[in-house]
C-alpha cells in the first residue's frame, strides 16, 4: 500500500499537467502585468466564451470515455496480456492521476462560466487559458497512451 500511495505521489508530481499548474502559478505570480496586457486586447464576445469554458469538461468526459479503452482495449486476448502483466497497476495508477487532473481543469473552466469571470481581465483569461491547456495535455496523455498500448499490444499478441 505505501508503494502504491509514493507511487502516487510521484505520478502526481512528475506529471505534465502538474508542469501546467505550476507554470500557471509562475505566470500568475511573476507575470501578472503581462498577463493582464493579453487579457485586455482580446475581444469579449460572450457567446465564444461560454463554449471555451465548457470544452475543457467535454474533453474530460472523452478522457473517461478513451481511459477505459485503455484500461481494457478490446478483445480478450487484449485484455488478459494486460491485466495479468505486472506493472498493470501503474498503468490503472496513471490514469487515475489524469482523472483527477482532468476533472481539476474541467472545474476550472466551469468555475469562470459560473462566476461570470471576464476573460478580458487577468483572472477569467489566466484560469480558462490553464483549464484549456491543461484539459488538452490531460487529454493528449491519455490518448497518446491510448496508441503506444496498441503498439505494444500488437507486437506482443503476433
Amino acid at each position: 500500500m505505501i508503494k502504491v500511495g509514493r507511487q502516487l505521489i510521484f505520478t502526481l508530481i512528475v506529471s505534465p499537467e502538474c508542469l501546467v499548474l505550476l507554470i500557471g502559478w509562475g505566470i500568475w505570480q511573476y507575470a501578472r502585468n503581462q498577463l493582464d496586457s493579453v487579457a485586455t486586447a482580446l475581444p469579449s464576445n460572450a457567446e465564444i466564451i461560454r463554449y471555451l469554458t465548457v470544452l475543457p469538461f467535454g474533453l474530460f468526459l472523452w478522457l473517461l470515455k478513451e481511459g477505459k479503452d485503455v484500461l481494457f482495449p478490446g478483445d480478450r486476448e487484449e485484455n488478459k496480456y494486460l491485466v495479468r502483466w505486472p506493472d498493470y497497476w501503474r498503468l490503472k495508477l496513471t490514469f487515475v492521476v489524469a482523472v483527477i487532473y482532468g476533472f481539476l481543469f474541467a472545474a476550472m473552466g466551469v468555475l469562470v462560466w459560473i462566476l461570470g469571470w471576464k476573460v478580458n481581465e487577468a483572472r477569467g483569461f489566466g484560469m480558462l487559458a490553464l483549464s484549456l491547456i491543461g484539459a488538452l495535455i490531460a487529454s493528449g496523455t491519455v490518448y497518446f497512451a491510448k496508441i503506444k498500448e496498441k503498439e505494444i499490444l500488437a507486437k506482443f499478441i503476433e
